[in-house]
């Protein structure tokens, strides 16, 4: 028998887990070649230094794989858990590179911005994945 607590996860990780899947789409995408003369910020030349842009465009293509991949197991959080993993790699990224851009330009660097664009989220997500996670061991009709 389904209660309407499950009904409502399911629906919630449905919601949650498009969502990730456009967000990390939104994000290859940004990094594929264009048309326009936009440089990368000095935090794009830091990660795509060595490797190149294209293993970023697939490793957010991946977690865009994943996602929709754990839209059909209803046990699996490899998407999801990419998605977070992405999050904290280019929010610590953001990080170091606004301390280098402080340290040689100054203050002014809008780069904490942006920080904060992928740290924030990461942190909420994977807040939100704990508090429903002991919720569903808990059992939310006890």
């Amino acid at each position: 028998m389904t209660t309407k607590a499950d009904q409502r996860y399911r629906t919630g990780r449905r919601v949650m887990l498009a969502s990730a899947a456009l967000f990390a789409l939104s994000r290859a995408l940004y990094y594929l070649p264009s048309t326009s003369n936009s440089e990368l910020t000095p935090a794009i030349n830091l990660l795509a230094g060595g490797t190149g842009i294209w293993v970023w465009v697939v490793a957010w293509g991946a977690v865009v794989a994943l996602c929709i991949r754990d839209l059909f197991i209803p046990t699996s959080r490899l998407g999801i858990s990419s998605l977070v993993a992405m999050l904290v790699l280019w929010g610590v990224t953001y990080a170091i590179s606004y301390i280098g851009t402080v340290i040689a330009m100054g203050w002014g660097s809008r780069e904490w911005f942006t920080f904060m664009t992928y740290a924030g989220p990461a942190g909420i997500i994977f807040g939100l994945l704990m508090k429903v996670g002991s919720l569903k061991r808990k059992g939310e009709d006890d």
